[in-house]
């Protein structure tokens, strides 16, 4: 009776589970080249999203210095008009 259920148990399981595909062709060497890119020399993963985000950050931090230049050098420039 154990064996019975024991195989009835295996058959479900082996028409429940979803097929395997093979995959043709390996990975590229460039796609492997790439993902290897995202790993920190720690061994650990980055996230790309979070990556592209940091990098946001810093374009932000950049213009807004370049803002404030801008605004220094135009006070500098109306204080010179002035005199």
């Amino acid at each position: 009776m154990r064996d019975d259920r024991f195989r009835r148990l295996l058959m479900v399981c082996a028409l429940c589970a979803p097929a395997v595909i093979l995959a043709e062709d390996a990975p590229s060497l460039e796609l492997l080249e790439f993902l290897g890119e995202w790993e920190t020399g720690d061994g650990e993963w980055q996230d790309p999203l979070e990556f592209m985000q940091e990098l946001a950050a810093l374009d932000a931090a950049a213009q807004n210095v370049k803002v404030k230049q801008a605004e220094a050098n135009e006070d500098e420039q109306d204080e010179q008009d002035v005199q």
